[in-house]
């Protein structure tokens, strides 16, 4: 999601993630007629470790709880939740396998909608 549209996360991140991205769109180009994919993932939001982590920061500076805040996150998206492993499980195994071997050099954003605000 970042490397798509988000200013937010800074402009040095963002210039980092537009760079992953050509970078990936010129693998694609010269390894497509090999049978080889290249695709870059954009996930937003998922209940991960770090995510718990940032959100328990967050929390105390803001004075208020953990729980009040993943919600507050989580309802960003239109989907009114984070992301599981399985959703991402479950693109990547699209991307492997032969029904998504069409698709490459391109960018996938996966965020349950989130990223509709920018």
């Amino acid at each position: 999601m970042v490397g798509e549209c988000d200013l937010s996360h800074g402009k040095t991140l963002t210039l980092v993630s537009r760079l992953k991205l050509q970078t990936a769109k010129c693998i694609a180009s010269e390894v497509a007629a090999d049978g080889i994919t290249v695709n870059v993932i954009c996930p937003g939001y998922f209940d991960t470790p770090l995510v718990r982590s940032l959100a328990h920061e967050y929390a105390q500076e803001k004075n208020t709880s953990v729980k009040s805040l993943l919600e507050e996150w989580a309802d960003y998206a239109p989907v009114k939740r984070f992301g599981k492993p399985d959703d991402l499980g479950s693109l990547v195994a699209f991307l492997c396998s032969p029904k998504g071997e069409f698709i490459t050099g391109t960018a996938i954003t996966i965020d349950g909608g989130a990223v509709r605000q920018y």
